[in-house]
């Protein structure tokens, strides 16, 4: 794969901070992302990291599989070094955002390469273009960043231990076979007639839309019953509290002071 400058600072530059940011953001790390001198330091080791890393796997890689993988490793342990996350976490973060990036990239960018730019080798040569072929995929990753720094319920830290195994393995997986389905295809369809290109092309997309799907919606059944957990705590807390706070002012009103007293220290005792 081929790497310059202008890949440097215009595809892998975006690429880095955007994934930088969502990873933080899904690892619970959100007060990473505030302005100080100690998180701005370690936001810009990170990114250049990253990018230095990317200078080295992008031209390295035989296939986008390779480079996935590489790149995949490489935020890890970067991401482990310079902020000291938990492992699991990083994992989680990782996994998450290859999966969200790699489901977008893989909708269309198969189609751009063999349709547009008639092969590998031409979209290859055609760099200048990665920046407006790359846009949707930074859509994408624009709003999962605003969606994670909005609402902070979905993140790594608050997902039940049992789902972080299951997701990472899924997520992985996932990545893979599409990026292997989408190299296969934009390295063989020369050689398909047009009837196996578009069977093979419906499904690249039912694959990536069906089985990310199917692993966003247990993402989100799992998110929904932490709230409903949640939910459900604050509500029997708040017929506590209300049972509570009558029973004392009932025990006020009757100048039962003793009792009522004896009551809070109860209610101190359980909190305790």
């Amino acid at each position: 794969m081929v790497m310059n400058i202008y890949m440097l600072f215009f595809l892998s530059l975006p690429e880095a901070v955007l994934n930088l940011i969502i990873m933080l953001l899904f690892a619970g790390s959100k007060g990473r992302l505030k302005i100080n001198k100690a998180n701005i330091l370690r936001f810009t080791i990170s990114i250049v990291l990253m990018l230095t890393a990317s200078w080295f796997i992008r031209p390295a890689s035989p296939n986008i599989i390779t480079s996935v993988i590489l790149h995949q490793i490489a935020y890890v342990l970067i991401i482990l070094v310079v902020y000291r996350l938990k492992f699991t976490y990083i994992l989680l973060a990782v996994s998450f955002t290859y999966l969200a990036s790699s489901t977008m990239e893989n909708a269309y960018t198969p189609y751009i390469i063999t349709y547009i730019c008639n092969g590998i080798e031409s979209f290859q040569n055609a760099y200048h273009w990665y920046v407006l072929y790359c846009l949707p995929t930074r859509a994408i990753q624009i709003a999962s960043a605003v969606f994670l720094w909005r609402y902070d319920i979905m993140v790594a830290t608050r997902l039940d231990h049992r789902f972080h195994k299951n997701f990472i393995s899924c997520a992985l997986i996932l990545v893979s076979l599409e990026n292997a389905f989408a190299f296969i295809f934009y390295t063989y369809w020369h050689t398909m007639s047009l009837i196996y290109q578009t069977l093979y092309s419906v499904s690249i997309l039912l694959m990536v839309f069906g089985f990310n799907f199917a692993v966003f919606k247990l993402l989100y059944d799992t998110i929904g019953g932490i709230i409903s957990k949640g939910y459900r705590q604050y509500t029997e807390l708040e017929e506590s509290a209300r049972y509570a706070f009558d029973k004392i002012e009932t025990l006020l009103q009757c100048n039962k002071i003793n009792e009522a007293v004896e009551l809070i220290q109860e209610i101190k005792g359980k909190e305790k």
